[in-house]
């Protein structure tokens, strides 16, 4: 067994954590946009 190897059911966790904090930074950008749909594609293209 290769200890050095990240264990899966925590992989899916990390990723969700790494996603919340891109999508609190990108919250900020939020009254830059007048239209949910407009800060959504925004959100899109800076994903």
């Amino acid at each position: 067994m290769n200890h050095n190897s990240v264990d899966a059911p925590s992989c899916p966790k990390r990723s969700h954590l790494l996603w919340l904090a891109w999508w609190r930074a990108i919250q900020g950008l939020r009254p830059a946009c007048r239209r949910t749909a407009t800060f959504l594609w925004l959100a899109v293209v800076l994903g």
